[in-house]
């Protein structure tokens, strides 16, 4: 393995032919690196060049991942984001792992692969994910395929109980999708307008505040 990692830095298209002839069996050597603190560079190194043949290692990680320490299972999830479908869910599994670093990674991956699964998951923790993981999952909804990103804020702004109990979040939301939607969100912020009369609630009057401004 660490002759391999010396080979993806002098010779990159001779490193991915020998991963894609090995495939899964050089997984379990590549994870081992991570338990020796000495060799965890050379593991990392190794990331892009397994990105790239991520078709050929990706069944194994992906079996291995529940398992695995921090510093392996970032490694594992960037991975995993260049697979494609298919993992949606044991990636998205590791943001109730508790460690925040997986919590990002593990959104990052979900954006990378860019299915409607993904981002449904995506969606799914900015509205009942952990305070820590929330803003990392904003930002991966922004990396999806614009047409996935805008249809699932839509989604989100049109629950009434999403802008109650995420009013910050919503006018986040509502922002950014006015910059990339050419008008279509219009309507709902003609709906949400209405909010900014909830003087009693602070949050929400913000909401429609922010609303009526951008409408403007």
């Amino acid at each position: 393995m660490l002759h391999l990692a010396q080979l993806a830095r002098t010779n990159r298209e001779h490193a991915a032919a020998f991963v894609k002839s090995i495939g899964v069996s050089l997984v379990p050597g590549w994870l081992t690196l991570f338990d020796v603190e000495a060799d965890r560079p050379r593991a990392r190194q190794l990331v892009p060049l397994l990105s790239d043949c991520a078709d050929a290692v990706a069944p194994a990680i992906a079996q291995r991942l529940p398992g695995l320490g921090a510093d392996a299972a970032c490694a594992a999830l960037t991975v995993l984001g260049f697979a494609g479908t298919g993992h949606e869910e044991i990636i998205a599994a590791q943001v109730d792992a508790g460690d925040e670093r997986l919590g990002r990674e593990a959104m990052r991956a979900l954006a990378r692969i860019g299915t409607r699964q993904a981002a449904g998951l995506i969606a799914l923790q900015i509205d009942k994910g952990r305070p820590v993981v929330c803003p990392a999952a904003e930002e991966a909804l922004w990396r999806l395929p614009r047409p996935l990103a805008l249809a699932r804020t839509r989604e989100l702004l049109e629950r009434r109980d999403f802008v109650t109990r995420h009013p910050a979040a919503a006018a986040r939301l509502m922002e950014r999708a006015v910059q990339c939607a050419d008008g279509s969100f219009d309507p709902l912020l003609d709906s949400l307008m209405g909010l900014r009369f909830q003087f009693w609630r602070p949050g929400l009057a913000r909401v429609g505040a922010k609303a009526r401004a951008l409408r403007q």
